[in-house]
């Protein structure tokens, strides 16, 4: 898997992932209310092994 869709009707959230030989990707944070992908970018065909939430 390299990534997913959350929705966050109220409020916002913030994530990090791990990438299979990248490490921790930057912590990237969405505009309230809005939705978003949370993954490695798909260009680059990483494979996601886990993902820090902050909501």
């Amino acid at each position: 898997m390299q990534g997913f869709s959350i929705s966050i009707p109220g409020g916002s959230a913030c994530f990090e992932v791990y990438a299979k030989d990248v490490e921790w990707i930057q912590e990237v944070c969405t505009p309230e209310g809005k939705d978003f992908y949370a993954g490695a970018p798909m260009e680059k065909d990483l494979q996601l092994e886990a993902v820090r939430l902050k909501v």
